[in-house]
């Protein structure tokens, strides 16, 4: 739940999902680290501490207007857009609160194309209906939240104002937006005459929010992803919506690797478990990495993970030019709990033989060091228990050592390039029907095909899903006689194009 902190001589709450202490503020101050900052207006309302715009501060005049009283008769709370529960309430305000005359939309349940959000293409069992594309235009998945403006929500018989408006400089490209939600000090009295808790009054309010909003996202079968957005020296978890799941016994492997995955982190995750890592003083985290070629199902595995476990999914993208130390540990510190934490293709991070200091410093500009990372592997920076990070690789023989040694990563699983076993099995998830003969047919074109390219992992997965997918109106005997059709436009021949490789 969010983590709630009330600054001494100031009647103002700020609400983060991270661990580190926030700004407060409360007309024209700005309380920084225990200290009181002087602080100036811009023409439009932004705040600006020396040279850096720091917070939009909400228009006191205003407020007075609507509730007709002096705001220092409240007691408030700001939630920031960078916190995951700003979405959540904005979404409750919109549903349950009053005068509300702006709404803001926030996205759909499911929306965009969900097998698009890892970089490494996804594979596929041939389940999926593609027509369950246009239900996702249904207006009851349509999440709304409130836009800029004033409006009144109650919460455990008390009268909220709300306060939605901006962040950061109007003129600039970092504009983002704030809440405040102000409650009368007087109505925060218990019955015998003494003063209610403000947290406890403002995490229940929150609370509310969050079950309301969990109730409505319920689905079977989805999660929730995360990306994490950097911008300037800060940062924050944005939710990119909920995406549909898949049962892990739809992954089309037959090296044992789901088996072996999911026994592991069924032991993990035991009271056993916890007890063991508690007891002897480890920490209690569990990290894995999954190397294979482009298309090998290593995405795939990581949606039926977070579907088996009711997790959501946090991708954070290291190479990023803004991302630091820092920064790194803020979103690591500031990660929702019961997530996966997924750092794609750590291969690109440092040279395997990196070893002196600028070595170990990313190309491209980026400010991010290999103890910077270390020290998230190490869980040093680890928010909640029972963290569960993965890191994917397409180049394992690129990967530093130390960044894989055992204690800081402690399992690895290969996703290889398809066998034919795994080539017919995935051949008869789409025509279940077809003969053996038929069948053994279909990984002869595909073996053959393979053999006459000079990429080794030309064949993988998703490339038969694709294949799959050109072919979705033929019987299973048209796929095997056309499949050469698939393969000349996909991959001509090296002659005629600089590659054989679908990936590039």
């Amino acid at each position: 739940m969010p983590q709630t902190t009330l600054a001494k001589g100031m009647e103002s709450l700020s609400v983060s999902n991270s661990n580190s202490t926030e700004t407060v503020m409360k007309d024209m101050a700005v309380v920084e680290n225990g200290k009181e900052r002087n602080v100036k207006m811009m023409e439009k309302g932004a705040v600006v501490v020396g040279e850096t715009v720091h917070r939009y501060a909400f228009h006191k005049e205003q407020v007075e207007e609507y509730i007709g009283e002096s705001v220092d008769e409240y007691v408030s709370m700001e939630i920031v857009q960078q916190s995951s529960w700003f979405n959540t309430v904005s979404r409750y305000v919109a549903k349950f609160g009053t005068g509300v005359k702006r709404l803001d939309l926030h996205g759909m349940g499911f929306h965009g194309d969900e097998e698009d959000f890892f970089s490494d293409d996804d594979c596929c069992d041939g389940d999926d209906d593609a027509s369950d594309k246009n239900d996702e235009m249904d207006g009851k998945q349509l999440h709304f939240g409130i836009s800029a403006g004033v409006c009144r929500v109650a919460h455990a018989g008390k009268s909220l104002v709300v306060v939605k408006n901006f962040v950061g400089n109007p003129d600039g490209c970092y504009w983002k937006t704030t809440m405040h939600f102000f409650v009368k000090k007087c109505e925060l009295v218990l019955e015998s005459g003494e003063e209610a808790d403000a947290v406890e009054f403002f995490e229940g309010f929150v609370k509310a929010a969050s079950k309301w909003v969990s109730s409505k996202d319920k689905v079977d079968g989805s999660f929730k992803l995360y990306r994490y957005i950097v911008e300037g020296s800060h940062g924050y978890w944005e939710n990119d919506g909920t995406r549909k799941g898949r049962p892990i016994n739809s992954i089309v492997m037959d090296n044992g690797v789901p088996e072996r995955l999911e026994a592991d982190l069924n032991r993990f995750l035991r009271t056993e478990t916890r007890q063991f890592y508690y007891k002897h003083g480890i920490p209690y985290r569990r990290s894995y990495l999954f190397y294979g070629p482009p298309g090998s199902g290593k995405s795939s595995m990581i949606k039926a993970l977070a579907t088996r476990h009711k997790r959501s999914v946090s991708i954070l993208t290291l190479a990023h030019p803004q991302m630091t130390d820092q920064t790194l540990a803020d979103a690591v510190r500031s990660l929702n709990r019961d997530t996966i934490l997924v750092l794609e293709d750590v291969d690109c991070l440092f040279a395997a033989t990196a070893v002196s200091k600028e070595e170990r410093t990313m190309e491209g500009g980026v400010q991010l060091t290999f103890s910077g990372v270390l020290n998230v592997l190490d869980g040093l920076s680890a928010s909640w228990s029972a963290t569960l990070t993965i890191m994917t690789t397409n180049h394992y023989e690129k990967l530093n050592p130390a960044l894989i040694r055992a204690g800081r990563v402690d399992r690895k699983f290969n996703f290889p390039k398809p066998s034919r076993s795994q080539i017919e099995k995935f051949f008869l998830s789409f025509y279940p029907d077809a003969s053996k003969a038929l069948t053994s047919a279909f990984a002869d074109k595909v073996e053959s095909f393979s053999m006459a390219q000079t990429d080794v992992n030309s064949i993988s997965i998703a490339v038969l899903q694709q294949l799959m997918i050109f072919f979705m109106d033929s019987s299973a005997q048209e796929v095997v006689d056309r499949a050469g059709e698939f393969f000349a436009e996909f991959f001509p021949d090296e002659s005629a194009s600089p590659s054989s490789s679908i990936y590039t």
